[in-house]
């Protein structure tokens, strides 16, 4: 059918503050559905008006409507044209060379993320977009409201009404002082290789791929989220947790780990590897997956951490000042020369290198192993064992190991030497 196309030349169009090239086109074809089309248009360097041409960027929006999209094209500065591919619609056509969408609301102190008129270029960001909050301005994303972006920077005051959910595709970027009111809010980061910068987030989302970094030490009240194909980078800030964790994906720290809620609500903690990792505040906090830990595993006073089935490997020191409720799980000392402070055990692994020294009595409802190249010094304290005991390795004793199963065995490649032995039952020597 037939295609009309208008070219227009010398007024910028409507939306832009002026920061776009003297030239439109509007093209209205006989059939403007289902389309895929490739879509190449003309530029005259003279109207350019002042765009830097290698940033120049296909810009669509309806006809007669003031509303801008950015399409995500190439610029041929040599032949002077610019090249988009997978139209699917023909309307009004011009070039611009901003990559940011700024908040201004509309010339107000603050408005709306989901009034067009409240941005420049007008139009509600997209993830195609970036998107700049200006300072002195402050811009409120309104209850049952979804926001989407591109990257986000913050000079103003971005506030998330209630629990609303902000969409994050780029990197999130603080300004000088720029704030953040998250609220009871979710931020979702969706992207690839996203940088962070601190802000007071409530919940956090880890849902796109590669490695999301966090540029500094953060407490997040909320919960915090990763899942599979996305890695979550925090080097060597520590952050706080006072939500529930959960991790599908990777998450990479140097540093301490903090699980501090303190409203007497249990905590919830998927499997993951940490560092360190501190339990502190109050309430239960409940381990549901297998933790690998690089460092010391504290739990502080006043808490109890549960486990259930898991098998959790430690390779700091085992530091407990509270309860730890040990269910069916195994723990695994796996690192150099280690500390274990009282505690309950259910099954108890010393392996790694080197020696691992009690500062107090254990009870241990499961299996003592002492494995091949690993020392067990239990000190002068009194522990008890329900379960077997197997030395592959070294054991030390000046106290008391009393068995309280109804069938126990001693046994294992290397001899076991006790100091102080006391059955309550069967004690079978293997």
């Amino acid at each position: 059918g037939l295609t009309t196309i208008i070219r227009t030349n010398g007024n910028v169009s409507s939306g832009f503050d002026g920061q776009v090239a003297k030239r439109v086109f509007i093209i209205r074809p006989a059939n403007n559905n289902n389309l895929n089309l490739t879509l190449t248009l003309s530029y005259n360097e003279l109207e350019l008006n002042s765009q830097a041409e290698s940033n120049l960027k296909l810009w669509r929006a309806d006809e007669n409507s003031s509303v801008w999209e950015r399409i995500l094209s190439t610029v041929d500065v040599t032949n002077n044209r610019i090249t988009a591919t997978n139209i699917t619609k023909l309307s009004q056509w011009t070039f611009s060379g901003i990559s940011v969408r700024r908040f201004t609301a509309n010339g107000n102190a603050a408005g709306n993320w989901d009034v067009q008129e409240n941005w420049n270029p007008i139009g509600i960001p997209t993830f195609g977009d970036s998107a700049y909050i200006l300072p002195t301005k402050e811009c409120i994303i309104p209850n049952n409201v979804s926001a989407n972006v591109g990257s986000l920077s913050i000079e103003g005051t971005l506030t998330v009404t209630d629990d609303e959910t902000l969409n994050v595709f780029g990197h999130f970027q603080k300004i000088g002082s720029g704030v953040f009111n998250s609220n009871n809010g979710l931020v979702n980061f969706n992207g690839s290789n996203q940088s962070i910068d601190v802000f007071s987030f409530h919940h956090l989302l880890f849902s796109g791929t590669g490695s999301q970094t966090i540029a500094g030490a953060m407490t997040i009240p909320g919960n915090v989220s990763i899942l599979s194909n996305d890695t979550l980078n925090v080097g060597a800030y520590p952050i706080s947790v006072q939500g529930n964790w959960s991790n599908s994906g990777v998450f990479v720290s140097t540093s301490n780990v903090t699980f501090n809620r303190n409203d007497n609500t249990d905590q919830n903690i998927s499997g993951s590897q940490f560092n360190n990792v501190v339990f502190s505040g109050n309430g239960i906090k409940n381990i549901t997956g297998n933790l690998r830990v690089n460092g010391n595993f504290q739990i502080g006073g006043g808490i109890t951490v549960s486990t259930v089935n898991t098998i959790d490997s430690i390779k700091g020191d085992w530091l407990n000042s509270g309860t730890f409720s040990p269910g069916n799980s195994t723990i695994v000392l796996n690192g150099a020369n280690q500390n274990i402070e009282t505690s309950n055990f259910n099954n108890i692994t010393f392996s790694g290198t080197n020696t691992k020294t009690a500062l107090g009595a254990f009870s241990i409802t499961g299996n003592v192993k002492i494995e091949n190249n690993s020392s067990f010094d239990a000190g002068t304290f009194s522990h008890s064992v329900n379960g077997n005991w197997i030395t592959n390795g070294t054991f030390i004793s000046a106290g008391t190991i009393t068995f309280s199963g109804s069938s126990d065995s001693v046994s294992g490649t290397a001899s076991t030497t006790f100091y102080n032995v006391s059955a309550s039952n069967s004690l079978f020597l293997l």
